[in-house]
């Protein structure tokens, strides 16, 4: 953390806040209590004259966080942030002022290789895969806290299956290295992605390169879901399409927490709603 060394009490006071990864893989980091949400809590250790300030920001309650609370901060990468110490500190005391961070940090190393594809394919890929384990993540307070959403492509009756399903996702995708290759044989006009039952690699077709990375329906980040129901929890393509799932969901349940179109919906819905 870097401030400014001399200021008036009337100035403000800023500080810069730099991270770096100085490991071999990418992290997505949580900016939630650190300085790259800016002072929105208490994160730094401020002083006066030896003597602890109380931090006067504004205490949150938040939800699980999206995927747009998260940083990719690739090996080797800095990412910065600056704020007004003042905005959440007395300040307006003349005297000797020690600031520090103060607070620890939330992440998930993700192992992953993208193949082929042009640059801001793989750049919209990269953001999908992060914004896909941040949602795998926060899909069990989801099923639970949103019964209208759960029920729309789930059904109503009560089991813990779609739970079962993202939670194995998020396993998988926190331990195992995986493969997005841009391009396959199997690839056709009609095809936006494959991949096989225990496989750690998925062929991305064109209709994925040119799907919106994170918003809506049939995105890049809805058809990795997909791809990866099929690739960790084994699951089925019963029916395609928003409609079909919905009416999958009211007239068998069951069936629908076994389609991969199902976890895409759901987890798609999420994006639209959160907007």
């Amino acid at each position: 953390i870097d401030c400014t060394p001399n200021f008036a009490t009337s100035d403000k006071i800023e500080c810069k806040f730099h991270l770096r990864n100085n490991g071999q893989q990418d992290y997505s980091v949580l900016k939630w209590r650190t300085p790259l949400d800016g002072l929105r809590s208490n994160c730094l250790t401020v002083t006066s004259n030896g003597k602890k300030l109380q931090y006067d920001g504004i205490y949150l309650k938040r939800s699980a966080p999206g995927p747009n609370q998260y940083l990719l901060v690739k090996a080797g990468q800095t990412v910065s942030s600056t704020f007004d110490v003042s905005d959440a500190y007395d300040m307006t005391k003349t005297g000797l002022y020690s600031i520090a961070v103060d607070t620890y940090l939330e992440y998930a190393s993700l192992k992953y290789k993208i193949k082929g594809g042009s640059p801001d394919v793989k750049r919209e890929t990269e953001l999908a895969i992060v914004a896909v384990y941040n949602y795998v993540q926060s899909a069990s307070q989801d099923l639970e806290n949103n019964p209208p959403r759960t029920k729309t492509w789930f059904g109503s009756s009560p089991t813990n299956k779609p739970k079962w399903v993202f939670d194995k996702m998020e396993r998988v995708l926190s331990k195992d290295r995986f493969a997005y290759i841009i391009g396959g044989r199997e690839c056709d006009e009609d095809t936006y992605a494959y991949t096989t039952f225990g496989a750690r690699r998925m062929f991305l077709c064109n209709l994925y390169s040119i799907a919106d990375p994170l918003i809506g329906y049939d995105t890049k980040l809805g058809i990795i879901i997909h791809e990866l129901s099929h690739a960790v929890a084994r699951r089925d393509d019963i029916v395609y399409g928003q409609y079909n799932c919905k009416q999958l969901a009211i007239k068998d349940p069951k069936a629908a927490r076994n389609n991969a179109d199902n976890y895409e919906y759901f987890v798609e819905s999420g994006t639209i709603s959160s907007l």
